[in-house]
This record gives structure tokens, C-alpha cells and sequence, in this order.
């Protein structure tokens, strides 16, 4: 059994719709993305699919979401449709790009603080700078003057953003996303596909139900919406990265998340029209449940070490590791699919009870509580609360740690109901190894 992504992640996600204002997900006032740019058809990203392209690629970055970047393109019948990643070839670059300056409507111009127009095509042509800084030169655009010029246009449309759902605008799209990569014929040599790739525009709406957008909102739905016209089918499943389909002001103002980097970096390494899979004829063959681990715990030898947090720890051996800005989250798997992970988070909170009375509510609403006792961690005192999800299959452990200088440091272990037993020595191994700075 794998464990859903949303699940697994639900206190993240949790801690930062608690701390986040503006543009919160679902909230009054969302930053949405295109909606253009779907999941591809019916293929559900599958791990195993996954590992099977890593062990023919071992260079790939970590963590990644590559498998929901993948095209789909017809094949025969015996073996399934293909599942290709296409980009832009290395002979188009530098990307001629045409960025179109509108002219705003009065009607969407407040009268007593007028936008120039300039600005915010300013902060358009800021995204496309961001992108070939973060990718450090794979990806490269030259401004051009005309559209003509252009393979690929960024279009400010003065209008109000349309609104498909409640509470929900779509702020931006990109123009045949579903229909940029075309195959051309297999390349034996290579084991790849040729292809040719082509997105002709990103659309930016300038405005949402409140009037103008401001520039720093413009340039994060054309960061996103450019990912999108760098070769990215589909949408990133975690809400902590660029890629997500929905945008929150928190992520917004970070940027790229180590997930996006990683992921266009890989893509831009790999060869283009690189094969990551096929989907089978008949439909993906049903997982088999999650086994226990076999033998004692096994950690890494080299320790994961946080400076700007100021943590240590040794991680299972061969687990993926991803950081993040509150600390630390690694699995047995992908971050998108796995069975077993353990998160560190730290927050600026006193005591653990200040945290546990704020945050309780939200982190074990839904849950059926097992227990909570008095725990030690790294010679600090704290508390375990040990729940289970609403379907009684995710068991997962709440260890709440107060650091003594005005943080407490939240540890989620997370596995199967059924295995949390085998699962727990490997968690208490980990949390043995964890040392404050």
C-alpha cells in the first residue's frame, strides 16, 4: 500500500494554512494557475514506473516530481502508450520570446494609484530571468520586438481573470500544452524519441475580482505558467512547490522549491524525448500491500546536518531527503509516493504546550488518538501523541520537543497502521541520532 501524498504531508500543509495570509489555497482570495495544463490522461504516477527510469538514469536530482511531467503519446496497442519528456531542443535556445505590453482599461485602474503598464510586463520578463538564473544557463531567452520574431509569447491580457470554480480564479495559461510535444520516430541509436516541442504563448490575466494584480503577483503566476512552457505536462502534487496548481502567497514569495529545481534540471539533462514508461494496455497492476522492514534499523553513516536551523540527525539508509525551510521531510520512496517517512519541523514557539494548544485543533482533527506520554529527545523534554488517520490505515506519530530557546521541534513518523510496530525501532533509531545545536 502506498500512502497518499496529502496524508503523509497533512501537518505541513496544515502549520502553513495556520501562518499564511493573502493568497491562501481555497481561501477568499486564491493565486490559481492554469488550468490548461491537466495531469496527463488517466496515467497515475507510480513509483515503481519511477524506479525502473531512475536505475536507467541514475544522474536525476532528488527530490523531483518527473513522473507528472511526462507527455503521452499514442502507441500500439501490445504495449501501451508512450510516457516521453519533451522541452525545448538545445538549438532554440536562446528562446526568442515576445513580451506584449497592454494597454489597461480605466475600469481596472485604480484612480487615485494608476499602474504603468511597463511594470508589469517588467515583472514578466523578471520570471523569465529567474528561470535562467535558478537553471544556470540550460535554459536561455532572447527579448525579441515583434511577435513574429517570437517562438514563444507572454501576453498581459487587461482583463479580470475568469473564475470556474467558487472562490477560485484561474490566473493564468498556457496556450497547447497537451499538444506541444510531437513525436517524430524512435531513435534506435538513442533509446529515445525525436520529437519536436512547441509552445506558442503564456497567458497572464492582469486582474482579479479586487481590480489589478500587483507586480510581485503578476511575476509568480509567470513564473509558474513559463514552468509550463519549459516542458511541464502536468502539475507538481505537493502544495509546498511552484508547480502546484494552486498557488499560495507563502510559496509565491519563496519561489522555486527544491522540487522544481530539481525536476527542470533533470529534464533539461535528459536527453530530449527521453522514454520514462508505458501505459499499460490494460491498466496499471495493482500494488502489492506494504510489507514489514527487513532487519534491524540501517541509518545512513553521514549525518544530515541543518546549520540554519541548527539539527542534526541519520536518516534511514537509501532514504530519499528533501529540506525544506522548517526542516527536514525523507521517505522510503519519492516524496509523492512512499510508505514510510519521517518529517522535522521547527517552530518559533516557547513550550510545547503553546504549540500543542495553537496548532492540536488543526493537526489531530479526523484522527482517532491512541495515546500521548512524556517523551525525551536529544535530552529535551516533550510529548508523543501517537493518532491514527480516519480510515484507521495511517498511523501517525506526533513527537512535540521544546529546544529551550524559544522553539519547539515537531517530528512526524508516519507508516502503515498494520506495520507501525516493525516501523517503530527504525523511528526510534533515527530520533537517538538527533542532536540540538
Amino acid at each position: 500500500m502506498s500512502l497518499p501524498a496529502g496524508a503523509l504531508r497533512m501537518a505541513l500543509v496544515a502549520l502553513a494554512v495556520a501562518t499564511a495570509g493573502g493568497w491562501a489555497c481555497g481561501g477568499a482570495s486564491p493565486l490559481a494557475t492554469s488550468d490548461s495544463a491537466t495531469s496527463t490522461a488517466d496515467y497515475q504516477p507510480d513509483r515503481r514506473d519511477y524506479m525502473a527510469f531512475r536505475a536507467a538514469w541514475p544522474d536525476v536530482l532528488e527530490p523531483n516530481y518527473l513522473p507528472f511531467m511526462v507527455h503521452r503519446k499514442p502507441s500500439d496497442a501490445a504495449s501501451g502508450d508512450l510516457l516521453l519528456f519533451c522541452r525545448w531542443p538545445e538549438e532554440s535556445m536562446p528562446i526568442p520570446v515576445f513580451v506584449e505590453e497592454p494597454a489597461i482599461p480605466e475600469a481596472l485602474q485604480n484612480e487615485f494609484a494608476p499602474v504603468a503598464p511597463e511594470l508589469l510586463t517588467a515583472a514578466m520578463r523578471r520570471a523569465l530571468a529567474t528561470w535562467e538564473e535558478a537553471l544556470e544557463g540550460l535554459v536561455s531567452f532572447r527579448l525579441v520586438d515583434t511577435r513574429e520574431e517570437a517562438l514563444l509569447r507572454l501576453r498581459l491580457l487587461p482583463e479580470r481573470a475568469p473564475s470556474p470554480e467558487p472562490q477560485l480564479r484561474v490566473l493564468g495559461v498556457t496556450a497547447a500544452v497537451g499538444r506541444a510535444c510531437r513525436p517524430q520516430g524512435w531513435d534506435p541509436e538513442s533509446e529515445r524519441m525525436d520529437v519536436r516541442f512547441e509552445i506558442p504563448e503564456v497567458v497572464v490575466f492582469a486582474a482579479d475580482e479586487y481590480g489589478l494584480l500587483t507586480e510581485s503577483q503578476i511575476e509568480a503566476v509567470a513564473l509558474h505558467e513559463i514552468g509550463h512552457a519549459l516542458g511541464m505536462r502536468g502539475h507538481s502534487p505537493l502544495p509546498t512547490d511552484l508547480m502546484y496548481r494552486v498557488l499560495g502567497e507563502r510559496v509565491a514569495a519563496e519561489g522555486l522549491s527544491d522540487a522544481d529545481l530539481n525536476s527542470f534540471v533533470s529534464l533539461y539533462r535528459l536527453p530530449n524525448g527521453a522514454h520514462f514508461g508505458h501505459v499499460p494496455p490494460d491498466g496499471p497492476t495493482p500494488k502489492r500491500a506494504s510489507e514489514p522492514p527487513s532487519g534491524g534499523p540501517r541509518l545512513a553513516l553521514a549525518p544530515h546536518v541543518d546549520a540554519r536551523l541548527g539539527f542534526e540527525l541519520r536518516a534511514p539508509a537509501g532514504w530519499v531527503r528533501a529540506p525544506h525551510r522548517h526542516g527536514l521531510f525523507t521517505a522510503d520512496g519519492p516524496i509523492w509516493d512512499h510508505d514510510v517517512s519521517l518529517e522535522i519541523f521547527i517552530w518559533p514557539y516557547p513550550t510545547v504546550e503553546s504549540f500543542l494548544e495553537r496548532f492540536g485543533p488543526g493537526l489531530f482533527d479526523g484522527t482517532w488518538r491512541r495515546y500521548s506520554a512524556p517523551v525525551v529527545v536529544a535530552g529535551r523534554p516533550g510529548v508523543e501523541v501517537a493518532v491514527e488517520d480516519a480510515t484507521g490505515e495511517i498511523a501517525l506519530d506526533f513527537f512535540v520537543v521544546a529546544l529551550g530557546d524559544g522553539r519547539v521541534m515537531v517530528i512526524l513518523a508516519s507508516c502503515p497502521a498494520a506495520l507501525e510496530k516493525d516501523w517503530r525501532p527504525w523511528f526510534e533509531a533515527v530520533l537517538a541520532t538527533i542532536e540540538i545545536r
